[in-house]
């Protein structure tokens, strides 16, 4: 062995420190542990939190570009339709102004020099507020009546006196705007040539129509802050406007990328920079080709996508939002992955406790229920025994009040029996061709004599056209309607009980038989008629009634009656009696498939 001071101990003695410093990666591998088995257990929350958040933010820029294009068309739509009206107002405008124009040039070739206009034209009602100067302009360009006083003015450079001077066709010319030297106001001239006899010019008959007029119903029409709407000649120049800070001045958009387009399709839309203002707008346009106008309405962009440019802003942050949170949980669900998975194992095992303690009960109660029914046998022929054999009446009697009760608690067993059988699939039906009179006469004959002891009047009655046959189990359906004539009869105190039977439509427009069962006891409160075909749910709240059982009677009529493809309904208010409706197909529809049983077969042998 070498010694402390041979060298080669000099290397051996680091290697003791050497051995400490390795369980310190072991513990921490043990602290990580947990956490990369949460990582794991949470790569699907993961992933599927990529999905989600992708999906998300995919489906908001589709929703907003669809918004987008929503808002769009809807604005173009309204633009378009307000264009027309605005077109069609403008041209019902002109075409009421023509009248005045037409009326006043008759009149003057009539009268001639002698015409009063002023006072003629205001009898005549011609003269409205929006036309605020009718005027006659001579052949030498020269005014010579008018509405308004006047000095002779010289208009032969007007362009609505030229234009007519160079052509003699008989057509209405609207003016741009120009500043009256008769009214001194803007207005736009509507001119009609004078012809006279012989042909030659007579002059020009001249009404002054008001912008304001045509300003002031584009006014009415709410189109946002940068709304504007315009009345422009074929020429490219502004008749009227509705723009903001616009004034009625000679302003022209000829060339303009909006003018170019009204010249080239009678109306249409588009978005483009107004050429006045240099705002961008949503337009609409439609030429008036008879008048030589245009109507323009044009609603501001940023006006336009205002709501939109609201609802992205919304949607953005609730995206935002929505990330946020689904990365909050994400790091949540990590943190507290074995916490979440020991809970879902707790849940796991109470539910499957649940469904053990439901198949125990079922089970129990089939079990019980097929126990009983053995000794059950032997009191109920014991008691008839006793109750027909007897020579004591006393103990005849009593063997009757055995029998009774035996008999009731024995079909309180087949009861349960049956909502077990329905419950776990094993119930069977017997189709078979069943007489319909003969069904309702057994029934009658059946329930006759309880009716009769206490003091009923049982009536049956088959309606004109009530179906011969039908093909069903005879048994079940005998089974619902001993349960419905049992109830009527435990419940009626006097009175009667009827049992009708008549054709139906049926539930799909098919031939059906309907069965009813009314009584005239006691009733039934509205609020508890949804709950009855509950099980162990009672007609009345308290057990004060001799007849209440314990609520299963109805529940399996009702099941029974759509096993066998019907309806079961109920009709009753307090002290006015009930009617119970049994509605059958004339056929038993095929079978449902069942459900998988969880009681044994030899728990529901009868």
């Amino acid at each position: 062995m070498p010694s402390p001071d041979h060298p080669g101990a000099t290397a051996a003695s680091p290697a003791p420190p050497a051995g400490p410093s390795s369980p310190p990666p072991r513990r921490l591998s043990a602290r990580c542990r947990p956490w990369l088995a949460a990582l794991r257990q949470s790569a699907v929350a993961i992933g599927l939190a990529v999905f989600v958040l992708s999906t998300l933010w995919l489906g908001i820029t589709y929703e907003l570009d669809e918004e987008q294009a929503t808002v769009r068309a809807y604005t173009q739509r309204n633009l378009t339709n307000l264009s027309r009206a605005f077109a069609e107002h403008t041209a019902k405008t002109l075409d009421g102004a023509d009248q005045a124009v037409r009326f006043t040039r008759h009149e003057y070739l009539d009268k001639g020099a002698a015409l009063d206009l002023s006072s003629y034209l205001g009898l005549k009602g011609i003269v409205g507020p929006e036309y605020h100067l009718v005027s006659v302009i001579g052949p030498d360009g020269y005014v010579s009546h008018s509405t308004q006083p006047f000095q002779r003015v010289d208009l032969r450079d007007r362009e609505h006196f030229r234009v007519h001077t160079q052509r003699t066709r008989d057509e209405l010319f609207v003016s741009k705007p120009v500043l009256g030297r008769v009214s001194q106001r803007w207005s736009i001239q509507l001119t009609r040539r004078i012809t006279l006899a012989d042909g030659r010019f007579g002059g020009v008959v001249v009404l002054s129509l008001s912008p304001e007029y045509l300003t002031r119903f584009y006014a009415d029409v709410d189109l946002g802050l940068h709304g504007a709407i315009a009345l422009v000649g074929q020429d490219g120049v502004v008749r009227a406007s509705a723009s903001p800070d616009e004034a009625p001045d000679l302003r022209s958009i000829e060339g303009s990328p909006l003018f170019r387009a009204a010249m080239a399709q009678r109306e249409g839309t588009l978005v483009a920079r107004s050429p006045i203002d240099g705002i961008e707008r949503h337009w609409a346009f439609r030429r008036l080709d008879p008048h030589g106008l245009i109507v323009f309405t044009g609603m501001g962009s940023s006006d336009v996508m205002a709501a939109y440019a609201e609802l992205r802003r919304n949607a953005m942050a609730a995206g935002a939002l929505a990330t946020l949170i689904v990365l909050g949980f994400v790091a949540a669900l990590v943190r507290h992955a074995r916490r979440q998975g020991l809970l879902m194992a707790q849940l796991e095992a109470s539910r499957l406790e649940a469904q053990a303690g439901s198949q125990l009960k079922t089970r129990f109660l089939a079990t019980v229920s097929h126990e009983l029914r053995t000794p059950l046998n032997g009191i109920l022929g014991f008691a008839e025994t006793i109750r027909d054999t007897s020579q004591d009446a006393e103990s005849r009697q009593h063997g009757g009040v055995i029998h009774a009760s035996a008999s009731q608690l024995h079909g309180l067993v087949n009861t349960i029996l049956d909502l077990v059988k329905i419950e776990t699939g094993r119930m069977t039906l017997q189709p078979a061709a069943v007489t319909v009179e003969e069904l309702m006469r057994g029934v009658h004959a059946r329930h006759a004599p309880d009716a009769q002891a206490r003091g009923l009047r049982l009536w049956m009655a088959l309606q004109p056209g009530t179906p011969a046959v039908l093909r069903t189990d005879a048994a079940r359906l005998r089974q619902v309607l001993d349960q419905l004539v049992g109830n009527a009869l435990k419940f009626t105190a006097e009175g009667e009980v009827s049992l009708i039977a008549r054709a139906d439509a049926g539930l799909r427009g098919e031939p059906a038989l309907l069965i009813e069962i009314g009584d005239t006891g006691i009733g039934i409160a509205a609020e508890r008629l949804p709950r009855l075909f509950n099980r162990f749910e009672t007609a009345m709240a308290s057990f004060d009634h001799a007849g209440q059982g314990a609520g299963l009677g109805l529940p399996l009529a009702h099941e029974l009656t759509a096993l066998l493809g019907g309806q079961l309904a109920l009709a009753s208010s307090p002290g006015q009696g009930t009617t119970a409706t049994v509605r059958l197909p004339l056929a038993l529809p095929p079978a449902l498939p069942s459900a998988p049983p969880s009681v044994p077969e030899d728990a529901l042998h009868a």
